[in-house]
C-alpha cells in the first residue's frame, strides 16, 4: 500500500513555498535524489503558481502525494476531485480555457512543455460539468 500525503492550501502564492516544502520532503522521505527532488519542485511551483494561483475563482486546492513502490504520484486539484469516485472527469491535453491566463496565450503551453520535460509522467483532467480542474503528475525512480 502506497502512502498518502494529503492537504489542502489557499489560491495564493504566498503558500507555494509550503507545498514546495511539503512535496520536496516527501519526495525525499521516499529515497528521491537531489536532483529528481529539484524536477519535482520546479514542476510542483509551476502548477501552483501558474495554473491555480493565477486564476482569479481559485479559493483553495489540494495536493495529494502518492508514494509506491514505482515512485511518486503527485495530484493537485481545485476542486476536491482526487478520489471521488462519483466525479465525471475527462482527459485534456491542455489546460481548460478558465485556467488560461490573460497574459500571454503562449505561456500555458510553455508550461506544460515543462513539466512533461521534468516529470515522467502528466495528465490534466477537467470535470465534464464544472470548471474544476486536476492535474497529475508522476516521477518514477531513477533506475540505474
Amino acid at each position: 500500500m502506497a502512502d498518502l500525503l494529503r492537504f489542502t492550501v489557499p489560491g495564493k502564492p504566498e503558500y507555494v513555498g509550503v507545498v514546495r516544502l511539503a512535496v520536496s520532503s516527501a519526495a525525499n522521505t521516499a529515497g528521491f535524489d537531489i536532483e529528481d527532488i529539484e524536477d519535482i519542485k520546479v514542476a510542483v511551483s509551476e502548477v501552483c503558481t501558474n495554473v491555480f494561483c493565477s486564476c482569479k475563482n481559485t479559493v483553495m486546492y489540494q495536493i495529494v502525494c502518492e508514494l509506491g513502490e514505482d515512485g511518486i504520484v503527485i495530484s493537485i486539484d481545485d476542486g476536491n476531485i482526487y478520489g471521488q469516485s462519483g466525479r465525471m472527469l475527462q482527459k485534456c491535453s491542455e489546460l481548460p480555457e478558465a485556467y488560461v491566463s490573460d497574459r500571454d496565450v503562449t505561456e500555458p503551453a510553455t508550461g506544460l512543455l515543462m513539466l512533461r520535460a521534468l516529470m515522467d509522467e502528466v495528465d490534466i483532467f477537467s470535470a465534464a460539468q464544472d470548471r474544476n480542474m486536476l492535474i497529475r503528475m508522476i516521477k518514477h525512480y531513477s533506475r540505474t
